[in-house]
């Protein structure tokens, strides 16, 4: 698997956002994110990087998806 630098990863999530509007998070292969728009993040384990991995398919995340699959609510 190829390994990203977070340097690197940081500028492709301000690039992203700057297009998209809307906060992008890059995760490695362990599912933490390396690179956010909310730099708080950065180090924390990613619930749906997690499900991704372990379902080796592409998963979307939607607000309300994250609130009933990551939050319990």
């Amino acid at each position: 698997m190829m390994s990203l630098e977070p340097a690197l990863a940081q500028e492709i999530v301000t690039r992203t956002m700057g297009i998209l509007g809307c906060n992008v998070n890059v995760m490695n292969a362990e599912g933490r994110i390396i690179a956010s728009g909310q730099g708080e993040r950065i180090g924390d384990t990613h619930e749906g990087a997690l499900l991704v991995l372990s379902q080796a398919r592409a998963v979307e995340i939607d607000d309300a998806t994250s609130q009933r699959k990551f939050h319990g609510a």
